[in-house]
C-alpha cells in the first residue's frame, strides 16, 4: 500500500503514540468504511455515468478514472489540466479527447455523484458533546463565498464587474456534516438564496447561525414557519425595531436605545419586535459595548472602506460601531441568556475556516478554463466532493477526540494532510480494492486524530473552549434588560 508522506512532527506524535494507533479500533472513532466504499466502487460510478447518459457503450474512455481526476487529482496541483487529466486516466485518452468530454452529459454526470455521495456520507453518526449544543436539533452555520472567473464565462456564471462564481454551503456544528453545498452565479445574492432555498434545509428546533446577508424578513420568516430558532447579527439598514402598544406597533430608533441606556462595558438585552411594514417576529435584541481600542479599530475601517467607495461613513453608523448587536428569536423559556447568545455567534468563524482551506489549499477559485462552462462546473463539483469526504473525515475524527480527551482537531491541518497524501491517496483509489482503500482511509483517519489537534493558546481560545467558558463579556455588570413599556415610553421622549 502506497504510504502517506508526513511531516518529522507527525512522525513524533505517532511514534508517541504507536501502541495506541497499532490498538486503535477505527469503529470507535466512528467512520462508516461501508459508505466510504460506496462512494470509491468503481461499479457504482460506472453505472451513474451510463444512467446519465455520460457514458453509452463499453469503450477505453473510464468514468471512474475521469471522476477521480477532477476530485482527488485536485490534490496534487494547484489547477487541474488536461494533461494532468490524461496522466490520472493513464494516457487511455489525449487532451483533445478529455476537452470534447466536458459537456452537459459530463456536468450530468458529476452532479449525480455530487447526490450519490452527498447520500452515502449523510448517515445517522456521533455528535460533539456540549450542553449548550444539547438544546437545539442541529447548529447549522450558514455562509457563501464567491471568486471571480474568466470573462468570457460570463453568460453561464454571470457576476459583478464580469464573470463570478459562488458557493452557497451549511453545515451541522454538532455533527460536522454538510447539510447544503451549492454552486450558484455570482449575482445570486444571500437574499435571493434565502428566499428561494434556505427554508427547505430547515428542521424543527434547528439553530441557524446567519450572516446578516441572510437575516432579511422573508429568511427569517422561514425559520420561524419551520420552529427553528436562529441568531444573526443584526443589520439594522435592512430591519426595524418595534414595540408593541396594545394593537400597534411603533418603530424605535436604535441610536435612542444605546443613548438612553449604554454604558461602558455593559451589555443589554430589549424585548422588541424585528421586521418591516409587512412582517414582523418578536425577538431579543442583545448589545455588547465594545472597548474603545476595539471600536476605534472598526471605525478606522468603516472609514477606509467607505473611502474606497468614494463615500463618507454616517455619524450613526460610527457611533453604532461602538456596539457589536446580535437578534434572535431563541425565548428565554429555552434557558439561553444574553450572555450564551454572544458565546454562541464566534462559533460561526468555523465557515470562514472551511472557504479558506477550499480556496488556499483546495484551489476551488483556481481553473485554467477559459470558455467551457460545462468543464469549469464540473471542476468545482469535483471539488466539491472532495471537500465533502474531507469534511466528512474531520468530523469523525473531531467528533471522537473530543468527547474523548476535550481536544480539538483543526480542520486546516487535517485538510493539508489530505493534501500530502494525494498522490498516494490516487494511485491507491486507481488500484480499485476495496480492502486496500478501507485501510488507507483507517490510517489516515488515525493520523487525523493524533496529528492534527489545535493547540491551546492563552492568548486566543478555541471555539469550544469559548462555549464551555467565560467570554470577554461574562465579567460585565449585569445585564441590563429592557421591557417593550421602557421602548414605547422612549419613543415619546423628546
Amino acid at each position: 500500500m502506497p504510504k502517506v508522506r508526513i511531516s518529522s512532527k507527525e512522525r513524533k506524535s505517532k511514534k508517541r503514540c504507536g501502541n495506541f494507533i497499532k490498538g486503535t479500533n477505527v469503529e470507535d472513532i466512528g467512520i462508516e468504511t461501508k459508505a466510504l466504499k460506496k462512494i470509491f466502487s468503481r461499479n457504482t460510478i460506472s453505472k451513474i455515468a451510463k444512467g446519465s447518459g455520460f457514458v453509452q457503450r463499453k469503450r477505453k474512455f473510464d468514468a471512474y478514472k475521469f471522476f477521480l481526476s477532477l476530485s482527488f487529482g485536485s490534490l496534487k496541483s494547484k489547477t487541474i489540466t488536461l494533461s494532468s487529466i490524461v496522466e490520472t486516466m493513464l494516457g487511455t485518452i489525449s487532451a483533445a479527447g478529455v476537452h470534447e468530454r466536458f459537456n452537459k452529459e459530463a456536468c450530468e454526470f458529476f452532479e449525480r455523484v455530487y447526490e450519490h455521495c452527498f447520500k452515502k456520507i449523510r448517515a445517522d453518526r456521533g455528535k460533539i458533546e456540549v450542553g449548550i449544543l444539547d438544546k437545539f436539533n442541529r447548529v447549522n452555520i450558514v455562509d457563501s463565498s464567491s471568486w471571480k472567473i474568466p470573462a468570457k464565462l460570463k453568460e453561464t456564471f454571470p457576476g459583478y464587474n464580469g464573470a463570478g462564481c459562488k458557493v452557497q454551503f451549511m453545515t451541522d456544528y454538532k455533527s460536522g456534516e454538510i447539510q447544503l453545498l451549492d454552486i450558484t452565479e455570482e449575482t445570486y445574492n444571500d437574499q435571493k438564496y434565502a428566499i428561494n432555498r434556505l427554508g427547505d434545509c430547515i428542521e424543527k428546533d434547528d439553530l441557524m447561525l446567519i450572516d446578516m446577508g441572510y437575516s432579511i424578513m422573508a429568511g427569517i420568516r422561514a425559520i420561524e414557519e419551520k420552529k427553528g430558532y436562529f441568531i444573526s447579527r443584526f443589520n439594522y439598514h435592512a430591519i426595524n425595531l418595534y414595540s408593541k402598544r396594545a394593537d400597534e406597533f411603533l418603530i424605535v430608533d436604535i441610536l435612542k436605545i444605546t443613548r438612553r441606556y449604554g454604558r461602558e462595558d455593559s451589555v443589554m438585552e430589549v424585548d422588541c419586535y424585528g421586521g418591516n411594514a409587512k412582517n414582523k417576529v418578536k425577538i431579543r435584541l442583545i448589545g455588547a459595548k465594545l472597548p474603545e481600542k476595539e471600536a476605534n479599530e472598526r471605525r478606522r475601517k468603516i472609514r477606509l472602506k467607505a473611502k474606497e467607495k468614494g463615500k463618507s461613513p454616517t455619524k450613526k453608523t460610527l457611533e453604532l460601531s461602538s456596539w457589536s448587536f446580535f437578534i434572535t428569536n431563541i425565548p428565554e423559556e429555552k434557558g439561553l441568556s444574553a450572555k450564551d447568545i454572544i458565546r454562541f455567534y464566534p462559533v460561526r468563524w468555523d465557515i470562514e475556516l472551511f472557504f479558506k482551506q477550499m480556496k488556499s489549499i483546495l484551489n476551488i477559485h483556481r481553473t485554467e478554463v477559459k470558455r467551457n462552462a460545462y468543464r469549469l462546473r464540473c471542476e468545482v463539483l469535483g471539488k466539491c466532493i472532495l471537500a465533502m469526504i474531507i469534511s466528512y473525515c474531520y468530523g469523525q475524527a473531531r467528533n471522537y477526540e473530543w468527547n474523548k480527551t476535550r481536544m480539538e482537531i483543526s480542520f486546516e491541518k487535517t485538510v493539508k494532510l489530505f493534501k500530502r497524501a494525494g498522490s498516494s491517496l490516487v494511485v491507491m483509489l486507481l488500484m480499485g480494492s476495496t480492502k486496500k482503500i478501507k485501510e488507507f482511509m483507517q490510517h489516515m483517519l488515525i493520523l487525523i486524530v493524533h496529528t492534527c489537534k489545535k493547540r491551546r493558546q492563552k492568548s486566543r481560545k478555541n471555539t469550544l473552549d469559548v462555549l464551555i467558558e467565560k467570554t470577554k463579556y461574562e465579567n460585565s455588570k449585569q445585564v441590563m434588560k429592557i421591557s417593550q413599556q421602557q421602548l414605547v415610553e422612549l419613543i415619546f421622549l423628546t
